[in-house]
């Protein structure tokens, strides 16, 4: 294979045009269009960046991506790859944790609007600085969004001090979901929250009156992405007391994550999907909750809580919608909508309007269960919707595909980078600084016969460069990466049977695995000679040649 070695910007990228945005051949400036995928990660990248927002404290700068940790986390997917500053603004939420346990969500000029709305409990005031940080308190998802925050902190930039540091705290608040009677439902043995629509941070009250805090008379629902969510963080904390030689705290973690599932299956998921919302002490809108597919269904799948065929039945679903509701596509925030939730008719806003963000969480869902193709259509609709926009939106009218807006775009931009990058590049780090990783390439479903793709952690020095060709009787890949232990599980193409693996020349163990109707070639590369890989610098790798013969 030739190695192309010019390459631009930030990471990830595809490096299908090898020129330096600036260096022109002959005096004609270089095409963006080049490749509509390379195209696609460039705007999404922007997009990401655009977000950026910086505040000071005492004199000292926090970037935060943008000033909301919901977004700020959600974002991550996309900035921890160029990004230098991945802890700051985390650890001053982690270390001003609430007595109770929860996490303030958001930064807010004293005086701006959301800063009025909240009892004191809920205010973190510095008037010295003009600022206050805010938690609005019907929403539950804050703790298990800061726990995943810190994590992919810890795993860009390979900080062991600094989260060993948050580590009681991240505990603390994981606990406080699960045991304060604000957050839990004993009887259901689930995460509960004010009746808002999915993950979102309003309930159906008038529209004159805004309140955004819990009573003794607010109504109360289950909603299974905060109960995902918690799901994941869990077994986050799990990793890491298994990182940390404190096994049998691991343990307990596993076993309290896996009774959480068992109580989300046995009342929420309908057989088909996960109902919005399990209503507590009150009756709801209408009687179509169980009928009712909101968003949080696509990270339900991504945060592992699913079982294969769960998977797959939710995907069927959005599908499926896309053909009934009449949308342009099925990417809802929630559907059927309500006729109206609070001020906002049906199919508008979160009340029934279509998410990028949805979008790019149903990629990654679809390339990682079975339903490659599915995902690849996602991805060449959404360059679409890109080409003739000439930008991405938060949110899309489902009829006219319009700009609704309503939310930080680069929330859907990271979502829809991740499912690039560990859906289709099928590249995602398993351990910290990619001492261990999985790749599972499918470029395969492509068109394309060619790519290379490179990503990693600027902030570590990290990087992974991956080199894929197609031809009628063989894949080739060349992997350069500082992992130790490489788990691949490669895509076979449709009609293609694996015959023989090739590992820099030399004959490879592997097996041939179905994921749904896909076929994939599954082995481990070891390399226990591998230095251990220093985030103070750039180590060059040796280039592994994987070769799949049929």
């Amino acid at each position: 294979m030739n190695e192309m070695n010019l390459t631009f910007s930030g990471i990830p990228t595809t490096c299908f045009r090898t020129e330096r945005p600036a260096f022109f051949h002959k005096g004609l400036r270089p095409s963006d269009t080049d490749n509509p995928l390379e195209k696609l990660i460039r705007k999404l990248s922007t997009t990401v960046r655009n977000d950026r927002f910086t505040f000071m404290i005492d004199g000292q700068p926090y970037m935060a991506h943008p000033k909301w940790v919901r977004d700020h986390v959600h974002e991550m997917k996309g900035y921890k790859h160029w990004e230098n500053d991945l802890c700051e603004y985390l650890g001053f939420i982690i270390e001003h944790q609430h007595p109770d346990g929860f996490f303030y969500e958001m930064v807010q000029v004293s005086g701006e609007y959301h800063t009025t709305l909240m009892p004191e409990r809920c205010m973190l005031r510095l008037p010295e600085s003009g600022l206050t940080f805010v938690r609005l308190e019907v929403e539950a998802d804050i703790e298990y969004l800061v726990v995943e925050g810190a994590f992919t902190a810890y795993q860009a930039t390979g900080n062991e001090a600094w989260i060993r540091r948050m580590l009681p705290r991240l505990e603390r608040a994981i606990d406080y979901c699960t045991s304060d009677p604000r957050r839990w439902d004993a009887e259901h043995g689930l995460v509960k929250r004010g009746f808002t629509i999915d993950t979102w941070d309003f309930m159906n009250t008038d529209p004159k009156v805004d309140i955004r805090y819990l009573t003794e008379d607010t109504p109360m629902s289950i909603m299974h992405g905060d109960n995902s969510g918690v799901y994941s963080a869990m077994l986050r904390r799990a990793w890491l007391n298994d990182r940390f030689g404190q096994s049998a705290r691991a343990e307990g973690w596993r076993g309290r994550a896996a009774a959480l599932r068992d109580n989300l299956n046995r009342y929420c998921f309908n057989g088909k999907f996960y109902l919005h919302q399990l209503h507590l002490n009150h009756t709801g809108c209408d009687e179509l909750e169980n009928r009712r597919l909101s968003l949080s269904n696509a990270y339900d799948i991504n945060r592992g809580v699913t079982t294969a065929e769960q998977a797959r039945s939710i995907l069927q679903e959005f599908r499926s919608r896309r053909e009934s509701s009449g949308a342009f596509a099925e990417w809802f925030t929630v559907d059927p909508p309500y006729p109206m939730f609070k001020d906002y008719a049906a199919g508008e806003y979160i009340n029934g309007s279509i998410a990028s963000l949805t979008a790019g969480e149903l990629a990654k869902a679809a390339f990682q269960n079975g339903e490659e193709a599915y995902g690849w259509d996602i991805l060449t609709r959404l360059s679409g919707l890109l080409e003739q926009d000439g930008e991405l939106f938060f949110m899309y009218d489902p009829k006219t595909g319009r700009n609704v807006g309503g939310g930080p775009s680069g929330w859907g931009a990271a979502a829809i980078l991740c499912a690039i990058e560990e859906g289709l590049a099928g590249i995602e780090d398993t351990d910290v600084c990619f001492g261990r990783m999985r790749f599972s390439p499918r470029w395969c479903v492509t068109p394309e016969k060619s790519v290379k793709y490179i990503t990693g952690y600027s902030v570590s020095h990290t990087f992974v460069e991956t080199q894929y060709e197609k031809t009628e009787d063989e894949l080739r890949f060349r992997l350069r990466c500082p992992s130790r232990e490489i788990e691949c599980h490669i895509l076979l193409p449709t009609g293609f049977t694996a015959r023989q693996v090739l590992v820099d020349g030399t004959p490879q163990g592997f097996r041939t695995s179905l994921t749904g109707s896909s076929a994939y070639a599954d082995f481990t590369i070891l390399r226990p000679e591998q230095p251990e890989h220093d985030p103070g610098r750039y180590q060059p790798q040796t280039a592994i040649d994987i070769r799949v013969l049929r």
